[in-house]
């Protein structure tokens, strides 16, 4: 976030540079838009158009029969903000989907965006089931009435009836057999709406569990971020005259405590900005920030705090963790101690019923995410919960490949949400900081993880900019139909194209990423990144939102990088030079043995 002071002669010639720029930023032709003119001054060895794919991205699991890419949305008549092909179970047809598309808000019908192979679960996100108040007969919604204008009971009955079928079919279909699985709901349900917000047949379906996690809806997260972006950001200039600016790294230490989100090592998160913020001291941002608006300021916090704990229990219950786990793990662990009373001896059934209990300590849930649009805080959620399960994800090309998948296949309306800043006077009801929300959480996360994430904090400062104001045309568009209509694949350079270029990648590499090591069965035996929700592991990101403001401490803090990167090098380089020298002993001594020169060592 950059801000830019202008000093004019006159009220008028103010007026007029506003008007002039708010123009600029809110042009309606496309083709005038900077990615549709830009012209690189590099080469790239890859398109960033052609490199992401469902069938690539999905291999392992088509390959296994048991997921299907549909081409139901080919012309994208069922859901114009879904791609043409969708990730779906194999045993869910076409017509399914149809069926189901015709109930839901907007066609937005579940898809799978993420299975979870240690635990053979998956995730899916959808839109809310319509009323049957503005369902018409064939499924569809209805146009606004007029208000004297009424249903009849009959049409609303077979509406009813036709929405009960299809949604316990899709939800039968979405589970396994001897599954459980776990409905997130997302939607803030206020009580004057209750009877207006379509209601989910999970009820007739005990296998179905729902848990309600609400995050704030996208127009008061725009409200929120509004108002803690003008108090983090208020100028020296608005103070009192003579007065001494707080320091902002003094006010953000003693709101969180100056620490982070748990202890060092042993796999336990640790926060990496805790350690620094010390050193930088109020000398180095004194005067940047008049005095931060705690209320403000915990207001975008609390999002944090929302989404991250929604993710948390999407993904426990796809890992396993939840309590629904535990409860079934007590049920079978209870049958196993009356089976046991009842027969007075360990039998082959009570053999059986231990092994069946073993199972089940492995077994995690589906889950589907359910929000009000589905194309921003359910895909907020599903990305997340990637990030802490999944160790390629966290690298740069699967970071790359989630935003194609969760973000830009999934129909995230980039063009309407990141259309404008926090300071724009012309903001829609559209407009929606949900992107950078997401990216903010990963840095939450990469600051209680700092060695299992590939990319840097500098990789999600590159793409919160570029998400808003870019060159490239990645980010146009509201969906992959908007793209393809307006030809970016041929009239721009894509994102990607640009950031695989060794050169550029180096500048985004984490100098403290560890590899996962692979286990015997080829899977990933890294642990998962399970974030702290402590209110004192949530920090502001200072280089997103005080860039300008920081003044000196931003060049401080890339010189701590720096430092860190060499340190972190010169540490790599000697492991290196230590396992060398160990061989060459290990060599020589053998020579001497065989040479008659020393005696064979025995023991340990």
């Amino acid at each position: 976030l950059l801000i830019y002071e202008l000093s004019v002669h006159s009220n008028e010639e103010m007026y007029r540079i506003y008007q002039t720029l708010n123009d600029y930023c809110n042009r309606e032709n496309v083709s005038l838009l900077c990615a549709l003119n830009y012209k690189p001054d590099f080469t790239f060895e890859e398109d960033g158009w052609h490199i992401f794919s469902l069938k690539r991205e999905f291999a392992d699991l088509l390959q296994r029969g048991e997921c299907r890419i549909s081409s139901v949305n080919v012309d994208y008549s069922i859901c114009p903000s879904y791609p043409r092909e969708i990730l779906t179970l194999a045993c869910i047809s076409d017509d399914l989907l149809r069926e189901s598309a015709q109930f839901r808000r907007d066609g937005r019908f579940p898809i799978i965006t993420y299975y979870h192979p240690s635990k053979s679960t998956y995730i899916a996100v959808c839109a809310e089931a319509l009323s049957v108040s503005r369902v018409g007969k064939t499924g569809l919604e209805a146009s606004e009435s007029s208000p004297g204008e009424f249903r009849s009971s009959a049409g609303l009955q077979t509406a009813a009836a036709a929405k009960c079928r299809v949604d316990e079919q899709l939800l039968a279909a979405l589970l396994p057999a001897s599954r459980r699985g776990t409905i997130i709901d997302l939607r803030v349900i206020q009580s004057k709406k209750k009877s207006s917000l379509g209601i989910e047949m999970d009820q007739f379906n005990p296998q179905w569990k729902r848990l309600s996690r609400p995050i704030t809806e996208p127009s008061d997260i725009r409200s929120i971020f509004r108002e803690f972006i003008q108090a983090y950001t208020r100028p020296v200039s608005l103070q009192q005259p003579g007065s001494k600016p707080p320091s902002a790294m003094s006010s953000l230490l003693q709101f969180t405590g100056g620490g982070g989100g748990g202890g060092s090592g042993g796999g336990e998160p640790t926060s990496g900005h805790a350690d620094a913020s010390p050193e930088l001291g109020a000398e180095t941002v004194e005067g940047s920030v008049a005095k931060v608006s705690l209320k403000r300021t915990t207001g975008w916090l609390s999002l944090l705090l929302e989404a991250l704990t929604a993710a948390v229990a999407a993904a426990a219950a796809l890992d396993g963790q939840d309590a629904a786990a535990q409860q079934q793990l007590q049920q079978e662990k209870l049958l196993c101690q009356t089976a046991e009373a009842a027969t007075g001896t360990a039998g082959n059934g009570n053999a059986e019923l231990q092994e069946r209990l073993a199972g089940m300590q492995t077994q995690g849930a589906c889950v589907l995410v359910l929000g009000q649009q589905g194309r921003d805080r359910t895909l907020l959620v599903s990305s997340l919960v990637q990030i802490i399960l999944a160790p390629g994800v966290r690298t740069i090309r699967g970071f790359e490949a989630l935003i194609y998948r969760d973000w830009l296949l999934a129909g995230h309306a980039f063009g309407e949400t990141c259309r404008h800043s926090a300071f724009s006077m012309s903001l829609s009801q559209r407009d929606s900081p949900i992107f950078l929300l997401f990216l903010d959480c990963v840095w939450q996360i990469w600051c209680q993880y700092p060695s299992c994430f590939e990319f840097n904090e500098d990789f999600l400062i590159f793409l919160a900019k570029h998400a808003y104001v870019s060159e490239f045309g990645t980010f146009l568009g509201n969906s992959e139909q908007d793209r393809e209509n307006l030809e970016l694949a041929s009239k721009t350079i894509s994102l990607w194209s640009y950031v695989n270029r060794p050169e550029v990648l180096a500048n985004f590499l984490n100098p403290l990423y560890s590899a996962p090591s692979a286990g015997t069965d080829g899977s990933s035996a890294s642990t998962a990144c399970w974030p702290c929700l402590a209110p004192q592991a949530l920090t502001v990101w200072a280089e997103v939102y005080q860039k300008q403001l920081l003044g000196t401490s931003q060049n401080s803090l890339a010189a701590h990088r720096q430092l860190l990167s060499h340190l972190h090098r010169d540490f790599t380089d000697t492991k290196l030079t230590v396992r060398l020298l160990r061989q060459l002993v290990s060599n020589l001594q053998e020579e001497a043995v065989s040479a008659g020169l020393t005696m064979a060592r025995t023991g340990a």
